[in-house]
């Protein structure tokens, strides 16, 4: 191995070298984690371990493919030859995506077809999960009964995914509803994004021998801010390790995710006897910029971590100013005068709600920006969604859930579509299957596309495939290279406009692959890559950095939020949301808040926040 591990400090290697079974690392923003992490899998490769060895976990997809990228490189300086195809044998990925690798090869133990899963949207998801409702005459219409709710049954669901249901917790009614939505699901051959683990943790808890088949092989479990994982996802890598080693990184001080059921408490509890390391040393982020994210992490009292220690050599500039919108683009435009891109800046704040104005007010001055999550916009149109489900329909002819958003599409009047339910209750086929059956004639374009899972093939092609799946003989549908399918399945369906979408994203994929990079996207696939202004919320901007960064609308009531301030305490978690935009800058800090006079009012005068106070910014 041709790592120098001099060019680390003193915990780093610690962290590279040690032979613990159960390593906790406590690694402070900016301290080189991901370095720490990818020298770590090289140690362990130049130890004799080889691809099939590992599981590594992290939360974003940047994440993984940032650690891909260095691991490639290190390998590569190590002298292993086809470093890219080695890294490609690794189980190396965000949660969802080793899940759903586990879930397509044995997920025919649970009554799903692994290869042609497929991730309904989360509209969607809430139409079936209302089905059952009704059907279960929990709901009338669009009122609930039975002192339920939207708000009670939706909630369920995701408890019940991260695990933060317990005896005292559980209800009869929920149960028995999410137990239905979970059957329906499963004969749609389909998961939403939440029950992607939950169906992960279930195969292996009840299976032991397909468990037990990852147990022989899995030998190095490694978690990426494991401060992030509710109790499923401890549960998904807790499976394995012991006997796996386990190499967790972390920071408790950057905990934002417990209203999802983050759980970091759970690591210390689960592992009590592992090797705890500290990584102090920030080489991000200037010293008085360390200096204001202490002072304000420090107002959450003692843990287990200790203080960031400022290791870049540069002070940094740290500063506060207030007033509307257009103060913040005029402070846009101040930093770039002092030498900085446009793609060096980015503004964060509490909400998207927040980004709004200031977006406005950069468009006005001309100043180019992008609002991270704005190019997902467009999947919340009607024309996309349909789009969206004939890509599903190409790969899983089960999703029922599909077919309905397409009935008119394939030119089903409501008695039609009435015959095609009644055929599929009861000869068991889905709608899509039942239809086709009842056709006389030749297909339309947009079937003969479906049929053949999205690709354009000659006639004798397609015949050949509807033979083989007649015969009930599974059909491998050929690679498709997605701008040239995307078009004709778009034409087809007249949806041109938002094909461009899936071209821009998702170039050369297959349509499952498609459609798994766009079920388990996460917030940080929108994230720019021209020389603009970066506007996005600080939980979007969580593992990223800039060397310029604005934190916009610093009042009580919004930073920290309301929801927080009226629990009494301001509770720690919300300041931890402020630890983490603070620490993405590298030279400049600017806090911006409103005055009084820049508030409306309509719901009360919002106090400069009182983090500006806690950081030492504001006395």
């Amino acid at each position: 191995m041709k790592l120098d591990l001099a060019r680390f400090t003193a915990a780093q290697t610690r962290a590279i070298v040690t032979d613990s079974r159960e390593v906790l690392v406590l690694a402070g923003a900016g301290s080189g984690k991901t370095s720490v992490m990818v020298a770590r899998l090289r140690r362990l490769f130049a130890d004799g371990a080889s691809p099939h060895d590992f599981m590594v976990l992290t939360f974003t997809r940047r994440a993984a493919g940032e650690m891909r990228e260095r691991l490639i490189r290190g390998l590569t300086e190590d002298g292993h030859e086809n470093a890219d195809r080695i890294v490609a044998y690794m189980m190396l990925g965000t949660f969802h995506s080793a899940a759903l690798r586990i879930l397509r090869r044995d997920g025919d133990k649970i009554g799903l077809d692994g290869p042609s899963i497929t991730i309904i949207d989360p509209s969607d998801a809430d139409v079936l999960l209302k089905q059952v409702c009704r059907d279960f005459g929990y709901m009338k219409g669009d009122k609930f009964k039975s002192g339920l709710s939207w708000k009670s049954v939706s909630g369920y669901r995701e408890a019940l995914y991260t695990g933060q249901l317990s005896e005292g917790t559980r209800t009869v009614e929920g149960d028995r509803i999410l137990a239905e939505y979970r059957s329906r699901m499963i004969q749609l051959n389909a998961l939403d994004f939440g029950s992607i683990l939950a169906e992960c943790r279930r195969l292996l808890a009840e299976h032991p021998n397909v468990l037990e088949s990852y147990r022989a092989q899995i030998r190095h479990v490694v978690v990426d801010e494991i401060q992030d994982s509710d109790e499923t996802q401890f549960d998904l890598h807790d499976f394995f390790s012991p006997p796996a080693t386990f190499f967790a990184v972390g920071d408790f001080r950057q905990s934002i995710y417990g209203w999802r059921g983050a759980r970091p408490a759970l690591c210390l509890k689960r592992h009590p006897s592992a090797e705890l390391i500290q990584l102090r040393e920030n080489f991000r982020s200037g010293a008085a910029i360390v200096h204001v994210a202490n002072t304000l992490i420090a107002h959450n009292g003692a843990d287990v971590s200790e203080p960031m220690i400022a290791a870049t050599g540069r002070n940094g500039v740290v500063e506060d100013f207030n007033g509307r919108s257009a103060d913040v683009v005029a402070r846009i435009n101040a930093v770039r005068e002092k030498g900085f891109a446009w793609r060096d800046i980015a503004v964060m704040a509490r909400t998207h709600r927040a980004l709004t104005g200031i977006a406005a007010a950069c468009d006005e001055a001309n100043i180019p920006r992008h609002r991270v999550g704005a190019g997902f916009d467009i999947c919340d149109t009607e024309e996309f969604r349909r789009l969206h489900a004939a890509m599903r329909l190409c790969v899983n002819h089960s999703d029922n859930l599909a077919f309905l958003r397409l009935v008119d599409k394939f030119g089903l009047s409501a008695t039609d579509y009435a015959e095609v339910r009644r055929a599929t209750a009861q000869g068991g086929v889905s709608h899509f299957r039942a239809m086709r059956f009842m056709r006389v004639g030749q297909p339309t374009e947009l079937e003969r596309l479906i049929e053949c899972g999205g690709h354009i093939q000659s006639a004798e092609e397609i015949q050949d495939v509807k033979e083989i799946r007649e015969r009930g003989e599974k059909c491998e549908d050929p690679p498709g290279h997605i701008p040239f399918d995307v078009i004709a399945l778009s034409q087809a369906l007249d949806t041109r406009p938002v094909s461009s979408f899936w071209i821009d994203n998702c170039s050369g994929m297959t349509f499952a692959e498609a459609l798994e990079w766009f079920g388990t996207r996460d917030a940080q696939a929108d994230l720019p890559s021209d020389n603009v202004v970066t506007l996005l919320t600080v939980h979007a901007a969580k593992g990223l950095e800039w060397p310029a960064v604005i934190v916009a609308n610093l009042n009580d009531g919004e930073f920290p939020s309301s929801q927080s301030i009226s629990r009494g305490e301001c509770d720690s978690e919300e300041r931890n949301v402020g630890y983490v935009a603070f620490t993405r800058a590298k030279e400049v800090l600017a806090l911006h808040w409103r005055r009084e006079e820049d508030q409306n009012g309509e719901w009360g005068i919002k106090p400069p926040s009182r983090f500006l106070a806690e950081a030492g910014v504001l006395k």
